[in-house]
């Protein structure tokens, strides 16, 4: 199977509308990724051609190597094309579309969270591993332990942006707070 562009654009377009209207439907395109990713990695791990195991091999080296260069836009491109390659093994049309659409979608929501993900320390590298517990649980052909990686892979990711949303939140009511008290307040140093 092909993915189209103009399939793709026409899956995108009221997608790209509804999300980038409602921000708060980020958590929803999260818990969509959650099952469709989920199980795309179950059936690549039952489906997956040596083709397409040599191409996911190809994946996991770019994510890798983008990782250690600190490159994010070729982690970020890296990284929507390992989950595209692994759509593409679970040997569904409609599966490979709707994961092209959704990234399409989100591309620079992809690479903003990767970016933000990445400036986290650890979390770049705790990505890389989830990725390639993903490709080792497909290679090993154990469909549940893949759906398994998939999925906490997307819980991973929604917990460290909920706690960076939070962390983010809470610096900004302390700065209002300051910046409110030294207005209301006299200064000592005057």
């Amino acid at each position: 199977s092909y993915v189209s562009d103009q399939l793709e654009t026409s899956f995108s377009s009221p997608w790209q509308s509804m999300v980038a209207g409602h921000p708060e439907l980020r958590r929803d395109v999260l818990e969509f990724r959650r099952m469709l990713e989920g199980h795309t990695a179950r059936l690549a791990a039952q489906r997956a051609t040596e083709s397409d195991m040599a191409r996911l091999r190809n994946m996991a080296a770019l994510l890798q190597s983008a990782h250690e260069a600190k490159d994010l836009n070729a982690l970020s491109k890296a990284d929507a094309a390992f989950h595209q390659a692994i759509a593409d093994a679970a040997h569904n049309a409609m599966f490979s579309h709707l994961l092209g659409s959704l990234f399409t979608m989100m591309r620079t929501h992809v690479h903003d969270n990767i970016a933000n993900l990445f400036a986290q320390g650890t979390v770049s590298a705790d990505l890389l591993e989830q990725h390639l517990a993903v490709f080792r649980a497909i290679e090993a052909r154990d469909a549940s332990a893949a759906q398994t990686a998939a999925e906490a892979h997307i819980d991973f990711v929604e917990r460290t942006l909920i706690r960076m949303r939070d962390e983010s939140e809470r610096e900004a009511r302390s700065a209002r707070r300051a910046g409110g008290l030294s207005s209301a307040l006299p200064d000592p140093w005057r």
